[in-house]
């Protein structure tokens, strides 16, 4: 039995090129999102002080219902595209709490890509018309050279599929606790940052989450309702 080695070779060239196809584009995809990531524009976010006569009848849940209004506008950053669908690139924009590693002064701060920095500033302006918000050239800077950093991430115990605490149900403004944290923090040498960053739905996940509850509804168990694939879905 004799082996026609043209074949092989022919097979191992296209396996060859294939590898470097994939490889190459790996590398281009990797390159794009950096660039993504760095194509954005920091925002000092200023709000006026509470007036209290003025504001005594308003609770933290009103201020809350605000930011919820403009979450929901900011939802217009999403991009379609088959550039964007093939190096899976996601928009997504940053909110920051932030205390520098010298002063002792909290601000807020919020990162945006470029070409939506206008969209951002009109959101804004539309929905804390009294508010002021300024672009910031320089990145603020939390770390200490000469200390030591650490950083963490939260995750949901649970499956998203099941109910959580929203502001309507909490007593008080959990805010608050984070900012106290902060306060006792060094003038200098010390610094954090609390960072939550937000993309637009772009998989269909609420609607997963709406067909499960149905099927719930129905009768079904949870391994057959899709809720673990929902889990997967959202980590």
């Amino acid at each position: 039995m004799s082996f026609d080695f043209s074949v092989i070779i022919f097979f191992l060239v296209v396996a060859f090129f294939g590898f470097l196809i994939v490889f190459l584009f790996s590398l281009s995809k990797q390159k794009t999102r950096l660039e993504k990531s760095l194509g954005y524009v920091l925002y000092e976010i200023l709000l006026p002080r509470r007036e209290e006569e003025k504001d005594e009848k308003k609770t933290f849940k009103d201020y809350i219902s605000v930011m919820e209004q403009f979450l929901a506008g900011m939802k217009g950053i999403k991009e379609g595209g088959f550039f964007n669908w093939l190096y899976g690139v996601k928009p997504y924009f940053v909110l920051e709490l932030a205390l520098a590693n010298v002063g002792e002064e909290t601000t807020f701060y919020a990162a945006v890509p470029a070409n939506k920095a206008r969209f951002f500033e009109k959101q804004f302006q539309g929905i804390f018309p009294d508010g002021q918000i300024e672009i910031k050239y320089e990145d603020y800077n939390i770390f200490n050279p000469e200390g030591e950093s650490r950083a963490s991430w939260m995750a949901l115990e649970k499956n998203p599929i099941f109910p959580l605490k929203t502001y309507q149900k909490l007593e008080s403004d959990p805010l608050e606790i984070i900012a106290t944290a902060f306060s006792k923090l060094k003038k200098s040498g010390e610094g954090a940052a609390f960072q939550i960053i937000l993309s637009p739905d772009e998989s269909g996940f609420l609607n997963k989450i709406k067909n499960s509850i149905e099927k719930l509804k129905k009768g079904e168990k949870l391994e057959k309702s899709g809720i673990e694939a929902i889990g997967k879905g959202a980590s």
